[in-house]
């Protein structure tokens, strides 16, 4: 495969080639890690993470215990590039070695009984003033006392038998310990499905995708959550809602749903008109939304609160989860809206341009550090207030620092519809401010080359 003339699913963004890198140092990174987790698997025993436990019964888990764990890694905006330009098959089988063991922790594999994944309208009630609902309440898997699933409620002889004869597994109170990847984290489960998708064409992959797309879908419903009119507060309706009453404002988005958007996006690209005449109106509402959220005084996107910064005092931006929003709304252009009638896709790209030339402009921009601001205050915490601070951000609602992490694709989809100088001078004060911080070239370092894809696509081939 010509590297150069690849397009990613699902944001459809050409791949670098990664011309001033190390490939065969890459590619025995690659081999030397399959061939450790091979035969971990092969031999059934714990060692360096990620194989950090030992196989219970069917199961061999992947990564950290608890399924929201912090910090960067395996947070991949462009998965399977290592494997692609090295052309590696190592690289591929542990791309599938990966996908099974984080499907061993996934409890999320809901079926119907023709062996189609679990849809929204599958559980659509009307209530008795004609508003759609689904008495569930999902973060992957059901939570709370809705009446779907009431696993309370299930039959309990086959524990009670298991109990009374004393044949409790020895490994089931550590397999409880085990939790789902969440949706904030989503990427991790799903960025090997992806490469296997991408790179191998796999049926079961493609699965997995459209499988976790309806699952993210009914845990961030446009419907109402109940037949008493309750408004799921991690769900669609909840922002669309919310943007009503705050208009350009800021949008109450951020890793979690560009994470969901994003496995949608590979389902919809891989998948049949069915699934995408089900899917196409969510995902108007979903751009709808961002677009009417959007800021009218900075053109930020995000906001939503978090009570451990700024003493909870502010709803707050974090530029990583800005650069995952605009891939997100990338992906939703490229793979659904793209040759369809109407302005969406015209307007994602605006809304997307938009929010990147708001992460490079006051008050998103520390003109010293020459980076766009790690976090920073965007409204008031008070929804009795006005929700957008505009310009006028307290002195208090700045982090110490910039990213110089996560905040390069953006930049490089937006030079790539727009070539704009003042892009490409703020993308090249960056590169020169993120050498002495990051301590190498971010132009060859190997260590985060998924979150730079796009950037070096841009280095290495001037635009036309």
């Amino acid at each position: 495969m010509e590297s150069r003339h690849a397009l990613l699913l699902p944001q459809k963004f050409v791949l670098p080639v990664l011309t001033d890198y190390d490939l065969d140092a890459i590619t025995d990174h690659l081999e030397g890690r399959y061939h450790r987790v091979a035969l971990q698997t092969e031999t059934g025993t714990t060692g360096l993470y990620p194989f950090t436990a030992a196989p219970m019964g069917w199961c061999h888990p992947w990564g950290d215990p608890y399924g929201g764990m912090p910090g960067g890694d395996e947070i991949n905006f462009v998965d399977g590039l290592r494997t692609a330009v090295t052309e590696c098959i190592d690289g591929y089988r542990l791309a599938e070695i990966t996908a099974k063991a984080y499907m061993d922790r996934q409890a999320m594999a809901f079926y119907g009984m023709h062996g189609t994944p679990l849809r929204l309208r599958d559980l659509v009630k009307v209530d008795n003033q004609g508003r759609f609902y689904v008495d569930a309440h999902f973060q992957l898997s059901p939570s709370g006392v809705h009446s779907y699933p009431r696993f309370d409620r299930s039959p309990k002889h086959h524990i009670e038998r298991v109990r009374s004869r004393d044949l409790k597994p020895g490994y089931e109170d550590e397999m409880r310990r085990w939790g789902n990847i969440d949706i904030q984290h989503l990427i991790r489960y799903t960025r090997t499905y992806k490469t296997l998708v991408w790179l191998g064409n796999d049926a079961l992959a493609k699965d997995e995708i459209r499988l976790t797309a309806d699952i993210f879908r009914l845990s961030y419903p446009e419907v109402y959550s109940s037949a008493w009119g309750y408004v799921q507060g991690t769900g669609l309706l909840y922002d669309h809602l919310r943007v009503q009453q705050f208009p350009q404002q800021g949008a109450d988005v951020g890793r979690g749903e560009a994470w969901g958007m994003d496995v949608a996006c590979t389902a919809y690209a891989i998948s049949d008109n069915h699934f995408r005449t089900r899917f196409r109106p969510w995902f108007q509402i979903f751009a709808d939304m961002v677009r009417d959220g959007q800021s009218s005084c900075t053109g930020n996107v995000v906001s939503f609160f978090i009570a451990n910064h700024f003493n909870g005092q502010y709803r707050v931006r974090q530029s990583f989860e800005v650069a995952m929003v605009e891939q997100a709304m990338r992906s939703i252009g490229e793979c659904v809206f793209k040759g369809l009638p109407g302005y969406t896709y015209r307007e994602l790209r605006t809304v997307q341009m938009g929010s990147t030339y708001a992460s490079l402009t006051a008050p998103y921009w520390n003109p010293v550090q020459k980076g766009p601001w790690f976090i920073v205050g965007t409204g008031n915490a008070d929804s009795g207030q006005a929700q957008d601070l505009c310009d006028n951000v307290p002195s208090d609602a700045f982090s110490p620092h910039v990213d110089f992490t996560d905040y390069w694709n953006a930049i490089a989809y937006t030079i790539h519809s727009n070539p704009d100088p003042f892009l490409t001078d703020r993308l090249d004060a960056m590169l020169s401010a993120a050498t002495p911080v990051l301590g190498t070239s971010p132009l060859i370092d190997t260590l985060r080359i998924e979150a730079r894809a796009a950037m070096l696509v841009l280095k290495e081939t001037p635009l036309p």
